[in-house]
């Protein structure tokens, strides 16, 4: 039971400790790691003035999954954020 209210602990936890609101979340596991990658406003924010963004209106869930993937491959690879950034935007666009 405890493995299962794990992650919504950690939830509840970081969104009242970051006063910060999850979109999103997902789990990395690999026989190395087990990591649990949140995607909050605030990353929603930082990409947004990171890429000049000025379209804004509807596209909070295009957002979401780019920074998720971009996540996502950053917990796998030794990479920058920028770059994991980058190579999200490129799928996303395939």
């Amino acid at each position: 039971m405890f493995k299962f209210l794990f992650p919504f602990a950690l939830i509840v936890v970081f969104s009242l400790a970051g006063k910060a609101q999850i979109l999103d979340s997902t789990r990395i596991k690999t026989p190395k790691t087990d990591t649990l990658i949140f995607i909050t406003q605030q990353d929603v924010n930082d990409y947004v003035l990171l890429r000049k963004v000025t379209d804004t209106v509807g596209n909070l869930e295009n957002y979401v999954r780019i920074i998720k993937n971009a996540k996502e491959f950053l917990a796998l690879s030794k990479t920058s954020y920028e770059r994991a950034l980058q190579f999200a935007e490129q799928n996303e666009k395939l």
